[in-house]
């Protein structure tokens, strides 16, 4: 007759319990499941963000980000997605030369939208790696506001 053993986490200490579990979370960003930070990827922001502050319904709102190619090769920027219908983006279609610069501009439209508001834009971009640029402010529906 064969004689079959059956593991069971009970066979295994509560010590090597932890240290399998710290050893496998340890190991997730080896096995690709972080991201690739943009700037170690060749390129460089110079803001991510902009804040508008409080703007006045009605208007629209618009940022120009620009990125600079630091790397040795040419870069295209592949889609510059926004994170809702309410927001617009264009990007530089053609490839970004290293020391030259891309642009993506972002825009939300106020009208209607009372309050505050934080919409981003994912850049994605030919070598793989992408970023998430944001604008936030407050849009004020107040009519005796003049900005």
């Amino acid at each position: 007759q064969k004689v079959q053993i059956v593991w069971h986490s009970f066979f295994i200490p509560s010590g090597m319990k932890r240290f399998f579990l710290l050893l496998a979370l340890s190991l997730l960003p080896v096995l690709g499941f972080s991201q690739t930070d943009p700037d170690e990827a060749g390129l460089q922001w110079e803001v991510k963000s902009k804040d508008f502050n409080t703007v006045k319904m009605g208007t629209e709102v618009k940022f120009t980000f620009k990125a600079k190619n630091t790397s040795n090769s040419p870069l295209l920027i592949t889609s510059a997605a926004p994170s809702c219908g309410c927001t617009a983006s264009e990007y530089t279609q053609t490839p970004i030369p290293p020391g030259g610069f891309g642009l993506v501009t972002a825009s939300y439209d106020t009208d209607g939208r009372p309050g505050f508001f934080y919409k981003t834009v994912r850049v994605k971009f030919s070598n793989g790696s992408f970023t998430d640029l944001s604008i936030t402010g407050n849009v004020s529906s107040d009519p005796s506001f003049s900005k």
